[in-house]
């Protein structure tokens, strides 16, 4: 009966929200494609939440710690958002109807299984289509000219007027980052199956399509997405399997740092003036001279340390560090810029020490939370299967969290809107690994019993 139990988990049915999430997701480009306000996507996404909460006739909603972290988390910021010195423009509204969406999703979710088997396979077909159209129009850029340009909306040919002569890919959904985030849920997904211990044949097929994904996002020419994979990579790459791996591990990663750095040199002087590697090499050439390669975000950073240094305490209220960069900058970065581009650094200019504290300590104690779920089920050699899957989803989320933090060191990734549309995933499979984990610790306990 133990044993059905067991087995019975793939079975086990959810309530599809998942899904629908990640649907949405990696679909988001479409609206600001095709013109459409990404507000309408996010009531939508709303009134589908609504939609499976009335059809279901059974609700029980268990705050888990990731669930009450998060709650914590956005109460502050809804919190900022009120006080008087906060900004509370559209952008800022939009934000908080974004956060508000997500928040529905992470608390009402019931994950299955066999729907986390199906947003991987979701997220692969999307990433391999836009992955494919990425790396096709930069080896063919008059296609893409004559093509999909013509059908997109005005904001989103305007930018790519702009910035693909300049050396980028593409834009997806009007922006440059947000097929990267799209083709690292693909990335970090495929790269758990390697080191998973799947058949020889399935890592080959892996690692063939791990490298395919890093090629469409280095493609895109954004430096800090593509950094933030490789970190990801590198990070579940030190947690999987068993610590005594580790000297291994480490030996393998010294060996390919040596490697690149004995062929640096011969490799900037191969691939300098790769028109696909051109941003990349630019900037390493620019290091070494001792310029500027953060592309203004040094003189921002540099202001929200000033601003910081004013209010140290409450800083100077959610939005306002937009507030503070002068006409001279926006004439030369564009109109648009409103954040610091490292969120640490705008958490302490706009919620001060105390804001800082609490919103960092809330993403860590999710992230400590998945690791603890991972390190767990490693140490357990009955019923592997079932173990294995809960340390895959477990190191699949962490990789998530893990790129995302990254970003947010160079990015004002936690300012955007879709941020907790892909934060949301990880949380809700940190929250089913973790269930599972439970469960199966308990099961085996009874059989250890008999």
């Amino acid at each position: 009966m133990i044993e059905k139990k067991l087995i019975g988990w793939e079975s086990q049915k959810g309530n599809w929200l998942l899904v629908i999430l990640s649907l949405y997701t990696c679909t988001y480009f479409v609206y600001r494609d095709l013109g459409i306000s990404n507000i309408l996507g996010w009531f939508f996404s709303i009134f589908l939440v609504c939609f499976v909460f009335i059809t279901r006739s059974q609700w029980k909603i268990k705050l888990t710690i990731n669930k009450k972290t998060w709650l914590v988390l956005i109460g502050f910021i809804a919190v900022s958002f009120l006080r008087p010195s906060s900004r509370r423009d559209g952008d800022e509204v939009f934000y908080v109807v974004a956060i508000a969406s997500a928040t529905l999703y992470v608390l009402l979710c019931n994950a299955s299984y066999s729907e986390i088997k199906l947003c991987r396979k979701f997220y692969k077909t999307i990433s391999f289509i836009l992955g494919s159209l990425i790396l096709f129009f930069r080896v063919f850029p008059s296609i893409y000219w004559k093509t999909i340009y013509r059908f997109l909306a005005a904001s989103p040919r305007q930018l790519a007027a702009y910035y693909v002569p300049r050396g980028y890919g593409i834009p997806v959904g009007g922006s440059l980052t947000l097929a990267d985030y799209i083709m690292m849920l693909a990335l970090i997904t495929t790269f758990n199956e390697i080191v998973s211990g799947v058949a020889k044949k399935e890592k080959i097929k892996n690692a063939v399509l791990v490298l395919f994904y890093l090629l469409a996002i280095l493609a895109e020419g954004r430096r800090g997405e593509l950094l933030a994979c490789v970190f990801a990579m590198f990070f579940i790459f030190m947690i999987s399997r068993s610590k005594k791996d580790f000297m291994l591990k480490a030996g393998i990663i010294l060996l390919v740092l040596l490697i690149l750095y004995l062929s640096f040199n011969a490799l900037l002087a191969a691939f300098g003036d790769n028109e696909l590697l051109y941003r990349y090499t630019a900037s390493i050439q620019g290091a070494e001279k001792g310029q500027d390669v953060t592309s203004g975000r040094s003189a921002l950073w540099e202001e929200a340390i000033r601003l910081f240094r004013e209010n140290p305490i409450f800083g100077v209220g959610f939005g306002g560090f937009a507030n503070s960069i002068s006409s001279s900058f926006r004439a030369i970065h564009g109109e648009d810029v409103m954040d610091v581009h490292n969120c640490f650094l705008q958490f302490l200019c706009e919620t001060g020490i105390v804001g800082t504290v609490i919103m960092t300590s809330a993403l860590i104690v999710i992230f400590v939370n998945t690791l603890r779920t991972i390190s767990k089920n490693k140490r357990n050699e009955i019923n592997n299967k079932v173990s294995n899957e809960i340390v895959k989803i477990g190191q699949t989320s962490i990789g998530i969290q893990t790129f995302l933090l990254f970003v947010c060191m160079l990015d004002p990734a936690f300012y955007k809107p879709i941020f907790w549309a892909f934060y949301g995933i990880a949380v809700i499979l940190s929250d089913y690994a973790q269930s599972m984990s439970k469960s199966n610790n308990a099961l085996l306990s009874k059989i250890n019993e008999f």
